[in-house]
């Protein structure tokens, strides 16, 4: 993927980081919003469709690229992105693009609508 031009970040993008909630008698996973609303570039890279068990179901794997950070840096395949009102599983990255320092991409899949 090439880096964004000037404008390129046209995407809003929220990190949520998975928390052990304790209720009291049981425990629980939480997703909660880890840090601001970040910039991106959002590119889809490709669709499939299975069918498993008499079910069609459909993944969508998409990259997003972000100036670097530290905290962008720190994101991993624990952790969820939420772009338009999608949640995507992170799969892959940060990775660095063209230069030290200056661009990560991360990819991502979501099941698309049924």
């Amino acid at each position: 993927m090439s880096v964004p031009k000037h404008g390129g970040l046209d995407r809003r993008v929220q990190l949520f980081r998975s928390y052990i909630v304790d209720k009291g008698m049981s425990e629980s996973e939480a997703w909660l919003p880890e840090g601001p609303a970040l910039r991106a570039r959002k590119a889809d890279a490709s669709d499939a469709e299975t069918w498993r068990a008499s079910t069609v179901g459909a993944t969508v794997t998409v990259r997003f690229v972000f100036r670097w950070s530290s905290f962008v840096a720190g994101i991993g395949v624990r952790d969820r992105l939420q772009c338009d009102g999608t949640t995507y599983e992170i799969t892959g990255g940060p990775r660095e693009v063209q230069g030290r320092r200056r661009w990560l991409e991360i990819s991502c899949t979501t099941r698309s609508a049924q």
